[in-house]
């Protein structure tokens, strides 16, 4: 529980947020997700060989740069 508490501290108080969204994690979508609607500035990493046409639907409408 304390781990949690710190990680949503975390999420809410530091300056960025960067997710890596290589190993399909359901933890790491939810946490994802509460950073965007606390409008927490976001930085999303994912390898090209983990990109799935669902993923890139889900994120793709956000701003993005290559």
């Amino acid at each position: 529980l304390e781990f949690r508490r710190v990680l949503f501290r975390s999420i809410l108080t530091d300056p960025l947020v960067i997710a890596v969204l290589n190993f399909n994690n359901p933890n790491v979508f939810y946490e994802l997700a509460v950073a965007h609607a606390a409008a927490r500035p976001l930085v999303i990493l994912c390898e090209k060989s983990q990109r799935t046409k669902s993923l890139r639907s889900s994120l793709g409408r956000g701003r993005r740069r290559r």
